[in-house]
Parts: C-alpha cells; structure tokens; sequence
C-alpha cells in the first residue's frame, strides 16, 4: 500500500523509579536510539505467521507477539513522562536536566531550547505521550499481512515506513520509475515498533491524532484506538478508507478494552 506519509495493559511503575535521579536519566538518554527503546519481548521467538493454516491461530500468535513488545514501549514512555512531569513543577533546571530535555524534544521533532516554560513541557508532553494497544495492533497487522509480507519477513518492517536515501531499505517491486523512496528495513520487530510510535509522535501529518489524544487526556477517559485512528488519513493514499480499515479490524478482533469506546 503506497504511503503519503512515512490487549496489554500497561505495566505497574514504581513511584521510586519514577523520581529524578541523574543515573536513571543517563540510561533512558542512552535508550533514545529507536532500536534501543523497547528491549523487553525483543528476544522473543518470532512466529512463521506464513506458516499458520488457521487464521484465527495466527492472529492469536500476531497479539501475542507484538503486545509485549507495545506494552513495554508504552511503559517507558509512561517512564519518562512523569520525569518530565517532575522537571516540569521545578524552580530552575539543572545543565544536566535542560541537556536531557532537549534531548527528549529533538527525538520527538522539537527544537532545542535554551529554557524550558510551561508550555513548552505541555508541547513535549503532547508528543511524549501513549498510544492505544489495539491501534498499533491493527495497523501493524494490515501494514504487513498479519507478518508475511516481504518488507515484515526480510525488513522486520511491520508498519510500512518509508525511508528515502539509496539503498536504505527494500525496493517495492511495484515503485513507479521517477520514485525514490525504499520502505526501511530495521534490526528487530521491536525496532519497528519504536519507530512507529516516534513516527507518530512526531511528524506533523498526525497533529489532529496527537489532538485528539491530549483531548482524550484532559476529558479524563481511556485512550480509544477507534477515536485516535479519525488522525491516520494521512497514513495512506487512502484515506477515509485506510481510517475504516483500521477501525473496523479493531472492532472485529475486539481490540478495544472495555470503558475505552465503540469503533
């Protein structure tokens, strides 16, 4: 599919693993490389999904898979807010902290700061932030065939992403001639994974998404795959269409947690 653009809760975290401490900071700030933010459930076994003759024994295999992998990346960044949250109610910020800040802003297609205001961490915060489970799910399953498509089984790509210098990743067989763009090719699901999510989180075709989940937030609900998918027009040359997809394999695989809405 061309691109425009290129059932797990969420892990217990402890409070004490929460607070400010410059030697936690130093091991996320390492962490920030995209292969490297989600580790658990990387050394997971990954199924032959070719291989599954019976489809729901397949999606059963694909949620299984790919569900640590979301929720692992899902508690870090939960992490890291509530860093941010805490440097956010200080007076004045560390050399250290302002470094680590702007580190955290770049990463999410921010500018660097001298300082950082209010509302610049709400700006951060609104980027740093969750996403719903069954939405990364069913992309990931319609991006990749439920995992056996060329660009998941030789790129461990899963979500479609592009990537535009010479050979960066994998050529689509069906790329027109004046084309340039490869679809990426990463290390590990787990990679895709991260990728995606900062994808999501940072590039401007998915402001109305990130909008939307900041409005969810100040309503006080549950973060709906259903309600945050109205932002992936973008995603696909199809538009409305790929927002339908999306909604109606989330609905049909009961992705959605109880309390967070109705596709």
């Amino acid at each position: 599919m061309k691109k425009l653009i290129a059932f797990a809760g969420f892990a217990a975290i402890s409070a004490v693993a929460l607070l400010w401490q410059p030697a936690t900071w130093q091991s996320d700030a390492a962490l920030l490389k995209p292969e490297r933010l989600s580790l658990q459930g990387a050394s997971l076994p990954l199924p032959e999904f070719g291989e599954y003759q019976d489809v729901k024994e397949k999606k059963q295999a694909f949620f299984a898979y790919f569900s640590p992998l979301i929720e692992a990346k899902n508690s870090r960044i939960l992490a890291l807010r509530e860093q941010v949250k805490v440097l956010a109610n200080q007076k004045e910020l560390s050399e250290q902290a302002l470094e680590r800040l702007n580190a955290l802003s770049m990463h999410y297609g921010m500018e660097a700061r001298d300082q950082f205001d209010a509302d610049d961490f709400d700006k951060l915060l609104a980027r740093m932030d969750q996403l719903p489970a069954s939405l990364v799910l069913a992309q990931a399953a319609i991006e990749s065939a439920w995992g056996t498509s060329r660009f998941a089984r030789e790129g461990a790509n899963y979500f479609g992403q592009w990537c535009y210098s010479k050979g960066c990743g994998l050529v689509p067989a069906a790329r027109s001639a004046e084309a340039r763009h490869e679809v990426r090719v990463f290390d590990s699901p787990a990679a895709s994974v991260d990728a995606y999510f900062k994808n999501i989180n940072s590039h401007r075709a998915y402001r109305n998404l990130r909008g939307l989940r900041q409005q969810a937030r100040q309503e006080g609900v549950a973060l709906s795959g259903c309600r945050l998918a109205e932002g992936l027009k973008a995603y696909s040359e199809l538009g409305e269409t790929y927002v339908r997809e999306v909604k109606s394999l989330i609905r049909v695989n009961k992705l959605e947690p109880r309390g967070a809405g109705t596709c």
